[in-house]
């Protein structure tokens, strides 16, 4: 059958062939192409969720230790204004002293406005 085509048929086949042929492969280059540049896309912005966390973590550490050292600071002064312990208020009027002065902390660390309702909660000594 394809002997009856002629050789001008024949060679116009062969062409579409060559010009699938072609295409297939310029297709297959481009979707190579793009699979590498969704790796490098896919790579750049894991190192930058690395970058973010690292810095996130930094940040955390920062606050962590800023908090110790305000509370080391709180807890001392507390210690300086009981130092004769006969004159040490009771528990209750201890407690209420040191949750305000944790409210107070934690206001000013996270700035909630909890010391506010910790005062409002704390029963003031007589």
């Amino acid at each position: 059958m394809i002997k009856d085509l002629g050789d001008d048929r024949i060679e116009r086949v062969d062409a579409a062939f060559n010009r699938v042929l072609a295409a297939e492969v310029a297709a297959r280059e481009r979707v190579a192409a793009c699979r590498e540049q969704a790796e490098e896309i896919f790579n750049e912005a894991d190192a930058r969720v690395a970058r973010i966390d690292a810095r996130v973590e930094s940040r955390i550490g920062q606050v962590q230790r800023i908090a110790a050292a305000k509370l080391e600071l709180e807890l001392a002064a507390l210690c300086t204004v009981l130092p004769d312990e006969s004159l040490a208020p009771t528990d209750a009027r201890l407690e209420a002293r040191l949750r305000l002065a944790i409210a107070a902390l934690a206001d000013e660390i996270i700035g909630m406005g909890m010391a506010g309702v910790a005062a409002a909660a704390v029963e003031r000594p007589s």
